[in-house]
């Protein structure tokens, strides 16, 4: 491709000014803002806590009146509290980042599991210690049963409570991935702009094309060049292979396996495993479509979209990122 640098120093730029600001000030507030935020939701965890425990009232509540608001500002201190003690945990004793969701979603879930897990047991010993100070009869014994009592009810309540923050991070994953979707296809509409503009005044200096051969178990074969590939995807015990044929698409079924595709290729850069069934080549892509369940690539002569694991994800956003892609 030509001038592909200038392209994508053009749009990241522009991007990441549209999004960190022209001196960094966004990036220099991030600690701070993620911290204001993470306090935030640790907060409302806690309102969220508080309230199923008032509706659901599974201990002897006070009557109502002035000792009734003591021991639910009470229970909510201890909440609070223990939000805090857990982050300090998580932080200062296990290591673990701060919660973004720019350390990825299963670093995430992880970080969170242990938050639970901490909470869980700061939250039933400090309920229970308020519970004998505040409480009369069964509900203020120091015994097992209540603790078992106690950790059962805030067990539930942290499930729903998790459930309740799932969402919400599913929903911020999902535009997050839309926003990434967007900004590699600045890049690809950039990129295919400028090529055809300078087109005329100066070809492009591709490397000589590779010649590629599949061979299956039986006497189907494809042969063709890197540049006319589009993609393989495997089904069952056979692999379809996508690719140019006299102008037109074309798909042949081969016997073969994609472990077998992905060492034809493998000394072509532009051509990798994107998926567990799918391999394609980087350099077809018009568009990259971000859906609810992933990434899907978009390719040139061809009406199928091809989807992006989790896994082989960063390789394809690095590469549609690089100035020579």
């Amino acid at each position: 491709m030509v001038y592909t640098d200038l392209i994508v120093v053009k749009f990241h730029s522009r991007w990441q000014n549209c999004i960190f600001g022209e001196k960094g000030v966004f990036l220099q507030n991030h600690h701070k803002l993620c911290h204001f935020f993470r306090m935030k939701e640790r907060f409302i965890s806690s309102l969220i806590g508080i309230a199923v425990l008032v509706v659901f009232q599974p201990f002897d509540f006070p009557e109502f009146g002035w000792s009734r608001l003591v021991y639910v500002a009470g229970l909510f201190f201890i909440v609070t509290g223990s939000a805090f003690l857990s982050e300090m945990a998580l932080r200062h004793v296990l290591h673990l980042p701060t919660n973004d969701i720019s350390i990825g979603e299963p670093t995430l879930v992880r970080r969170n599991i242990w938050y639970q897990v901490f909470n869980w047991v700061i939250i039933t010993i400090g309920i229970m210690l308020w519970n004998s100070a505040t409480l009369s009869g069964e509900d203020a014994a120091l015994s097992w049963l209540n603790f078992l009592k106690v950790g059962m009810m805030i067990l539930l309540t942290s499930v729903m409570i998790g459930a309740y923050w799932r969402s919400v991070y599913h929903g911020r994953f999902l535009i997050k991935d839309l926003e990434e979707a967007q900004h590699l296809n600045g890049i690809l509409q950039e990129r295919e702009r400028m090529n055809a503009k300078y087109e005329d005044r100066q070809p492009a200096m591709e490397p000589a094309p590779v010649a590629l051969h599949f061979a299956g178990a039986t006497k189907e074969k494809v042969e063709c060049t890197d540049r006319d590939f589009f993609f393989a995807e495997s089904d069952g015990n056979y692999v379809k292979i996508h690719y140019l044929m006299d102008g037109k698409s074309s798909v042949t079924a081969i016997r073969s396996s994609i472990k077998d595709v992905e060492e034809t290729i493998a000394s072509v850069s532009h051509i990798c495993r994107c998926h567990r069934a799918f391999i394609v080549n980087l350099k077809h892509v018009e568009s990259v479509e971000s859906r609810s369940s992933g990434f899907y690539l978009k390719l040139h002569h061809c009406e199928a979209l091809v989807p992006v694991s989790k896994t082989y994800r960063q390789h394809i956003k690095e590469w549609l990122n690089q100035p020579d892609g």
